[in-house]
């Protein structure tokens, strides 16, 4: 059974077009989806992701328990600091999740992660601070706060009316119990998932609700999900469950930002001398772009077989059509015998090939 997002009344109101996403209901899309990311590519758009989990970790040994969670040092970040985006591993190197966490103090942060893995999240970090014997207290926030997106070139003007404060921001840093022109708010960062400037912020519901329509008012494009997919696939970034999973690594993903490699080395983290062997004995597979060409309208999706000729090279795992660019993109895994950028490639889409060429990230 699927479960409202807090806000989704609201969005319906709007004229929101609701689906089902990980589990959730959500608003897909408030007018079309090329408009909503090209407004976020050009102006602003505000987004509520409250599907996706906030977890909080507090006590005296949170630190040491992240250190121990991920392949990223969390001691060199500063407090009111985000660290992300990086992963926790599992013993294989595979990856469980992919995060963001905001270091609140030494002994207390909070972690973002991906709506799909909300239960699996809270009960890898439960089990794994019982099996180090940490006393450590977790809570999961979105019963009672929402978190909304705010990005685009034009974000910071938006940010500014409603609290100045915030627009001192540097990326990932961010500002806690701040007073709006809406209320206060639990948490404004300089973050996103779009590749554009912009802003998160987290609030109680009915403040959350005030700031998500003054964000309109002053400017900013009411968009859903469906847009905020397409905008992480032109920047190249990776979606839990379609780019990522258990059985690939961050190696293979191409997820440098991901880990250090002097913590991967240290071993001091689950998965981390399993990562840095991946790293130096190298990888059998590597994920890499498909652009194809602008007369192409067919979309590769997941699972479409990418060949050389009759010779099946790799698999598609994300697809979609680039407004910016104007043509299908597509992101694949590709035997690293033939990760080579530039290389003329034809997908299988339903019972066609369609023609494009290996590309880096991002697209645009």
């Amino acid at each position: 059974m699927t479960k409202p997002i807090p806000l989704l009344e609201y969005y319906a109101k709007m004229g929101a077009s609701i689906g089902e996403f990980a589990g959730f209901q959500v608003p897909i899309a408030f007018s079309s989806v090329i408009k909503e990311h090209m407004a976020v590519r050009e102006r602003a758009g505000v987004f509520d992701i409250t599907h996706m989990p906030m977890i909080r970790v507090s006590g005296s040994e949170t630190q040491e328990l992240l250190e121990y969670l991920v392949p990223r040092s969390i001691s060199k970040v500063q407090i009111n600091t985000m660290t992300g985006p990086t992963v926790f591993l599992n013993d294989k190197a595979g990856i469980i999740d992919d995060i963001m966490i905001y270091k609140v103090s030494e002994g207390e942060a909070i972690i973002v992660g991906n709506a799909v893995n909300t239960e699996k999240d809270i009960k890898w970090i439960r089990q794994s601070a019982e099996n180090l014997r940490y006393d450590i207290q977790i809570e999961y926030l979105n019963e009672r706060l929402s978190l909304l997106a705010l990005q685009g070139p034009k974000s910071p003007e938006i940010i500014e009316k409603l609290s100045s404060d915030a627009l001192s921001l540097k990326p990932l840093e961010f500002l806690r119990n701040l007073e709006t022109s809406e209320g206060r708010v639990a948490i404004i960062s300089r973050s996103g998932w779009t590749g554009e400037d912009g802003f998160e912020i987290i609030a109680e519901h009915e403040v959350a609700l005030k700031v998500f329509k003054q964000a309109v008012n002053l400017g900013a494009a009411p968009c859903g999900l469906a847009a905020r997919d397409t905008l992480r696939l032109e920047m190249g970034y990776v979606l839990y469950g379609n780019d990522i999973d258990e059985s690939i690594t961050p190696v293979e993903a191409r997820y440098w930002l991901a880990f250090d490699l002097s913590k991967i080395k240290s071993e001091e983290c689950i998965g981390c001398h399993e990562l840095y062997n991946k790293l130096i004995e190298g990888v059998d597979r590597v994920r890499l772009g498909i652009k194809f060409g602008k007369a192409e309208r067919a979309i590769a999706r997941s699972g479409a077989e990418v060949l050389i000729e009759d010779k099946l090279i790799g698999k598609v795992t994300s697809g979609g059509y680039s407004p910016v660019l104007k043509r299908p993109i597509a992101m694949a895994y590709i035997n690293a015998t033939h990760s080579l950028l530039g290389l003329r490639v034809r997908v299988k889409v339903r019972d066609r090939l369609a023609e494009g060429k290996l590309v880096d990230f991002p697209f645009i």
